[in-house]
């Protein structure tokens, strides 16, 4: 989705995200007090903007972090793992395959070491 058709409280989600990718313990409760809103108002404002809801928005901007850290050969697997905050290079390998249907090692050439 381009970022034009994003509703402003959207944008302003994924630039205090982007802000905090490298945090391991980012999560929604900091999302929310990063907005100045309280956990429930910021899913609701979520639903509103038609956004993803901010654990799937976090998990979403991380992700094309990951991808292209990866496409552009910025790190091997496990560098671009912890440059957006996971500590389980496993839990990374996961999700990524879940969200992009490919395991992260064939996003480019390099190989995880």
């Amino acid at each position: 989705e381009s970022e034009a058709k994003r509703s402003e409280f959207e944008q302003n989600a994924r630039a205090i995200i982007e802000s905090n990718i490298t945090d391991i313990d980012f999560d929604v409760d900091d999302l929310a007090e990063e907005m100045m809103m309280s956990r429930s108002t910021l899913y609701r404002r979520a639903r509103t903007n038609k956004a993803p809801s901010p654990a799937s928005l976090i998990r979403e901007v991380r992700m094309k972090r990951a991808h292209d850290l990866l496409a552009t050969g910025e790190g091997s697997v496990t560098e671009v793992a912890y440059a957006i905050g996971y500590e389980s290079l496993a839990s990374f390998s996961g999700q990524f395959s879940a969200h992009f249907g490919y395991p992260p090692s064939q996003v480019s050439r390099r190989e995880a070491t």
